[in-house]
């Protein structure tokens, strides 16, 4: 089961395309990620972010309890041998590198930027994680528009790669964005400019002090929402922190 909080958290409903906003926990991308790649043995997940280091500090600062106890097990590693992360340190860089995913890029240029990554996607990445991408744009005036630009890349980046290859299930996506809507790009702007996209929206009181907007996709999510609202975070790490991965 997919969920954003340590086993047994509440799950999330099915999806191919999932966008978290507000101020959740920290550790969500990676408990969304451990459970995806825990669905079958074959799954793989590729987490993109802007910056190590940010990531790192991110992690440190809401150290997740039961992470760290089951983090430094044989079953952890070989789960999170699976999982990879890698930080584009620009937009130009972001692009290029979503780009060359399927590996069939006929611009060598492209392929000898990445050569030197430790790890490549391989034949069976199944899920595509974007954390906090939108701090590229965060002192540009063309914040909206650049960053609907990104998600567009990664969404054909996926569809190519799913139309090209045998596979039961599309590459899912998953973008977290701690501060997504402001001045720059409005819930509104965002889903007229993204009108082709099925994305699901994730907010609830707990971490994101604002009404609950009523727009169609929101939905699918409510269950969910209410769910999480009631546990919150703080209880489900006290009860489940020594939950096996």
């Amino acid at each position: 089961m997919l969920s954003l909080f340590p086993p047994p958290g509440p799950s999330l409903p099915p999806f191919s395309t999932l966008l978290v906003k507000g101020t959740f926990h920290r550790s969500a991308p990676l408990h969304l990620a451990i459970g995806h790649v825990n669905e079958s043995p074959e799954n793989e997940v590729l987490i993109l972010s802007p910056s190590r280091e940010r990531l790192e500090q991110k992690l440190a600062s809401g150290l997740d309890e039961w992470l760290f106890c089951t983090g430094t097990t044989s079953k952890a590693r070989t789960v999170m041998s699976r999982i990879t992360i890698l930080y584009p340190p620009s937009p130009v860089h972001f692009s290029l590198l979503v780009a060359t995913l399927d590996g069939n890029q006929s611009n060598p240029e492209l392929m000898d930027l990445w050569a030197e990554l430790p790890v490549m996607p391989t034949e069976n990445l199944s899920m595509i994680i974007l954390d906090d991408i939108s701090s590229y744009f965060a002192a540009t005036d063309q914040a909206e528009a650049s960053f609907i630009s990104l998600i567009n890349r990664v969404m054909q980046s996926a569809n190519r790669i799913s139309r090209t290859s045998d596979r039961t299930n599309p590459i899912s996506i998953a973008c977290f964005e701690p501060s997504l809507f402001g001045p720059q790009l409005t819930e509104e702007s965002f889903h007229q400019r993204s009108s082709h996209m099925e994305i699901s929206v994730l907010i609830n009181s707990q971490y994101f002090q604002s009404p609950i907007p009523t727009f169609p996709l929101l939905r699918v999510m409510k269950p969910y929402i209410f769910l999480a609202r009631e546990l919150g975070p703080k209880r489900q790490f006290e009860q489940h922190q020594h939950g096996d991965l």
